[in-house]
């Protein structure tokens, strides 16, 4: 049995279903639960109708935006964990994007909810952002998307309250190898190339960068974890620096210069400096420093 299968024996050659299998963190997930010999059903959008991996333990299935165009999954057997990561954030808010923000954010995971709950599903695991939190840990939703998932975070602890076991992960910025998202060391990547100036705050927010590796292994621990309580939430996060000590080590690993008029922009509104960091996964912590991190990617 190799390292990996004895960590998580547990969860090796057991049913799942993933949402969010095309995205970054879904589909390192996917490669991760390939290699555990997972039975794997994706759930993708018609938005995304695409197959990460070909394998006769990988099934992908199309939700059209009504419950019953998944049902039939969840009568061929019942499911060891639901890995629901999908999520939409709209970068330009309009009526069409603020549909499929409230869709993809909240309607499509309450199908997976109540169907989980008819179907006797073991495990409900879905993953957060640290914008729902203020700098204490209350709720204070920064944008539309935070806003939304939060509002499907409540219906879950309704779900959990009447029995359906589940567990939340509050994830802050992911990062890795082969990551084509617009996120903030890609962005200073591209900076580097073209010279341009960046106009940054003062850079004195606290920034927590996760290691995608990181990442997926907490959210195995969490399907595997040996809860007493219906509902728990933990935070995932690595190592936390200023913006500017982050982008000094960024070019510091890389060797590449960056041309930064810091203080250029103001902070946005209800920017939150130094952001709530909850209770971490038990047994569960960063093994990827930054500097080891960036020199990877």
């Amino acid at each position: 049995m190799s390292m990996l299968n004895s960590v998580y024996k547990s969860l090796t050659n057991k049913k799942v279903l993933i949402t969010g299998a095309t995205g970054y963190i879904g589909s390192n997930l996917l490669l991760r639960l390939s290699e555990l010999n997972c039975e794997i059903v994706c759930v993708n959008s018609p938005r995304k109708i695409k197959k990460i991996l070909k394998s006769p333990k990988i099934q992908n299935f199309t939700y059209d935006g009504s419950i019953q165009s998944i049902e039939h999954i969840f009568k061929k057997g019942r499911f060891f964990a639901i890995f629901h990561l999908a999520g939409y954030q709209a970068l330009d808010l309009n009526s069409d994007t603020l549909s499929i923000s409230l869709n993809s954010n909240i309607l499509f995971g309450c199908h997976l909810l109540e169907l989980s709950r008819q179907y006797n599903a073991e495990h409900f695991i879905y993953t957060e952002s640290f914008f729902q939190f203020d700098e204490k840990g209350d709720y204070l939703p920064r944008n539309i998307y935070a806003a939304s998932k939060q509002a499907f975070s409540d219906i879950l602890l309704s779900y959990s309250i009447n029995g359906l076991k589940s567990t939340s992960l509050v994830l802050f910025d992911v990062y890795g190898p082969s990551d084509k998202r617009n996120k903030l060391f890609n962005r200073l990547d591209n900076a580097s190339k073209t010279k341009e100036e960046l106009m940054l705050t003062p850079g004195e927010q606290i920034h927590y960068a996760t290691f995608i590796s990181d990442v997926i292994s907490a959210i195995c621990d969490a399907a595997i974890l040996n809860k007493k309580n219906t509902f728990d939430r933990y935070w995932v996060y690595g190592e936390g620096f200023t913006l500017k000590k982050t982008i000094e080590i960024w070019s510091k690993i890389k060797a590449k210069k960056l041309n930064i008029s810091w203080g250029g922009i103001d902070y946005f509104p209800n920017q939150i400096l130094n952001p709530y960091v909850g209770k971490k996964l038990p047994n569960w912590s960063a093994k990827i420093k930054l500097d080891e991190g960036l020199s990877i990617i």
